[in-house]
């Protein structure tokens, strides 16, 4: 799942013309042309049309046929529960040992497929009841998984596995089997029933309080009229008595409107900090029942860094060795934004100055202006270009598929079929690229269902 914030698409579209003179050709001939318009995958993205749905029955979202409707989510979350619970019913068991991993990757299979597609409804959809529904399916699968984690009987059965037939699995099964051995060591396998218990309390609530946090953190900011300067107020969308605060507007040439979005967007809300507070103490005791010092130990174990120390000591390293330059580029853009403010506002670089100076002096040392470079750049263009690099480098095609009814979640979102050269269709990509309320304010990609 793809999707770009704030994507301004040119209207402004350019179609190259070639002109060709063959041999021979008198003086008073025409000469020969070639045009060369959007491909199919460009065309999609530059001239959006509704869908011409072949089907008055609805598929359900993502063809998932239990969501047509929110009440979905509960018989989806219902299917695939049952079908894990029966998978560690076998597990449990088998007696061949060379099928344990293999039956363990089918079980991460059927929650992931679950999860993942709700993790994304709950922070894209745009109707609250689809949302609250994502949600709850979310949190259930996540308590389901937990107690697995902290399962001793599941846990001994792979152990044995890997202890006593390691040799005959291939470098891909060894490694499948040591990171679930490490998801059970991670939740305190080697504990008694009552800690591993609140384990499993303590990871509940840092999953629920986590999810509203970041949620939360993400709203607009809602601002009297009367408290909004006079001369920005035309830059917010008014809502009722109040003014709606959903971006930094960094990008602005207005010094004011950067300082007052920065200032309200980012100021602290009291409800927020009590959460997070809550969220580091969870989390901080979750760790210290499984037996490390900090939440950071335990989430670096297995990592590159592998330790909080290591990473102290890589960002000291940093920024010692970043100090010098990073004072120069200081100057360079505190020099750009005394000139650009005639000396009749604050020399001082801001918080809310530096993308702005950051892109203006890019553009003034490329001499460059990114509002004329972005007219070659419509939307379609660019998605024409990732697709001439697939192709070279993978062989692979985007191709624009018409959505069945119900599929989708919102009119402008684009699904494309990827398609190799030899292999045939690999999947599918919904790009959902623009912005709308309630919806994550930060790029990101979704795995909606892997293989």
């Amino acid at each position: 799942m793809l999707r770009l914030r704030n994507l301004k698409v040119s209207a402004r579209f350019f179609f190259y013309t070639r002109v060709c003179q063959s041999k021979g050709q008198g003086p008073n001939e025409l000469p020969t042309r070639r045009v060369t318009s959007w491909s199919s995958l460009g065309k999609a993205f530059n001239y959006p049309a509704p869908a011409i749905l072949t089907s008055c029955k609805s598929v359900g979202l993502f063809g998932v046929h239990e969501l047509k409707n929110e009440l979905g989510f509960t018989l989806m979350r219902e299917k695939s529960l049952k079908k894990a619970d029966a998978i560690v019913r076998t597990a449990l068991e088998i007696s061949r040992s060379e099928e344990i991993v293999g039956m363990f990757d089918n079980l991460s299979d059927t929650l992931c497929a679950c999860a993942d597609l709700s993790e994304f409804v709950r922070l894209t959809h745009p109707k609250e009841s689809f949302r609250n529904a994502a949600e709850e399916t979310s949190l259930a699968i996540s308590h389901f998984v937990e107690k697995l984690n902290t399962n001793k009987d599941l846990h001994d059965i792979l152990k044995d596995t890997i202890t006593n037939h390691i040799s005959g699995m291939d470098e891909e099964t060894k490694r499948v089997a040591q990171l679930f051995l490490f998801d059970f060591e991670q939740s305190g396998i080697h504990l008694d029933e009552t800690k591993r218990s609140k384990f499993v309390q303590l990871q509940e609530a840092s999953l629920v309080i986590g999810a509203r946090f970041t949620q939360a953190a993400s709203l607009p900011v809602m601002v009297p009229l009367d408290k909004c300067p006079n001369g920005i107020k035309r830059c917010f969308p008014v809502q009722g008595d109040d003014v709606k605060v959903d971006t930094l507007f960094l990008d602005s040439q207005s010094e004011r409107l950067r300082e007052f979005a920065y200032k309200t967007y980012l100021e602290p809300i009291e409800e927020q900090l009590h959460a997070l507070d809550i969220l580091i103490l969870a989390r901080h005791k979750l760790a210290q029942v499984v037996g490390f010092p900090t939440f950071s130990h335990r989430a670096l174990k297995g990592t590159m860094v592998k330790t909080p120390d290591n990473v102290k000591d890589f960002l000291e390293l940093a920024a010692t060795i970043l100090e010098k330059p990073a004072k120069k580029e200081l100057r360079i853009l505190s020099n750009l934004k005394s000139f650009d403010n005639g000396h009749k506002l604050s020399d001082e670089m801001m918080p809310w100055d530096l993308q702005y100076y950051t892109s203006l002096a890019k553009s003034q040392s490329l001499k460059l202006n990114s509002s004329s470079l972005s007219e070659y750049f419509a939307l379609g263009s660019c998605m024409e270009g990732l697709n001439l690099v697939f192709q070279s480098l993978y062989g692979i095609t985007l191709e624009p598929v018409e959505a069945e009814k119900g599929e989708l979640w919102a009119d402008d979102v684009q699904k494309l079929g990827v398609n190799h050269k030899k292999e045939g269709l690999l999947g599918f990509i919904y790009c959902d690229f623009f912005v709308r309320d309630d919806k994550l304010h930060q790029d990101s990609h979704f795995t909606i269902r892997g293989q």
